[in-house]
């Protein structure tokens, strides 16, 4: 039997269900702050923007008003998180891979990579 010494999980949609009002939490935060300004980005564009550097898509569609724009997401971003919600059975797998005495962690970005050498457990 092989033991597992880490679990790496994606965060979002995995571990936890961050849709808020049918969205994923970056998405919404993202649209909330935009509109605040009166700057509409379609949807399809900020999805394409999903695993970017936050400010960095907030300075590439805000125009002059980036910096305001990025001080409004990151607030949303507080305000909207509280309406997560852990998806049906990650803590349960998780308090079993623990008590298997496993590493446990998280990968945020869905273009994050497990360092090189790591394991990939099917």
């Amino acid at each position: 039997m092989i033991r597992t010494r880490l679990a790496v999980f994606d965060m979002a949609g995995t571990t936890v269900d961050d849709r808020i009002d049918g969205l994923p939490l970056v998405l919404k935060s993202y649209d909330d702050a935009f509109r605040n300004h009166g700057v509409e980005v379609p949807m399809m564009v900020l999805n394409a923007h999903r695993g970017r550097d936050k400010r960095t898509v907030i300075g590439e569609l805000g125009g002059d008003k980036a910096d305001e724009i990025y001080v409004d997401f990151i607030g949303f971003l507080k305000g909207n998180i509280s309406e997560i919600r852990e998806m049906e059975g990650a803590p349960g797998a998780a308090k079993g891979k623990r008590r298997q005495d496993s590493g446990l962690n998280g990968v945020p970005g869905r273009n994050r990579r497990a360092p090189r050498g790591t394991p990939w457990m099917g």
